[in-house]
């Protein structure tokens, strides 16, 4: 699914401003648990990562592994938390 911004022009201070599609801002408003889905990409990007400079054993492969599996861990603590906090306890 495409998002298209609308481009609007204002004339009283002669400048562009883009805005965001209403769809694309009721989402980002409220948590929602499709969320989740990027976590799975960026921890497989992380494991890759770790495997790759295993092998290379450079400075900058273990830098990137250190980055990628930190941010991995960041969104999944995120998530883990604005899931515990938006769950309504309902089974």
């Amino acid at each position: 699914m495409f998002i298209f911004y609308k481009l609007r022009y204002t004339f009283s201070n002669n400048n562009f401003h883009v805005s965001r599609p209403n769809l694309f801002k009721k989402s980002m408003k409220k948590f929602n648990v499709v969320w989740w889905a990027y976590s799975y990409p960026l921890t497989v990007l992380a494991l890759a990562s770790t495997e790759y400079a295993q092998e290379m054993k450079t400075g900058v492969a273990h830098l990137l592994m250190i980055i990628l599996s930190g941010l991995s861990v960041l969104v999944s603590f995120i998530l883990m938390v604005y899931t515990a906090l938006n769950t309504s306890g309902e089974a």
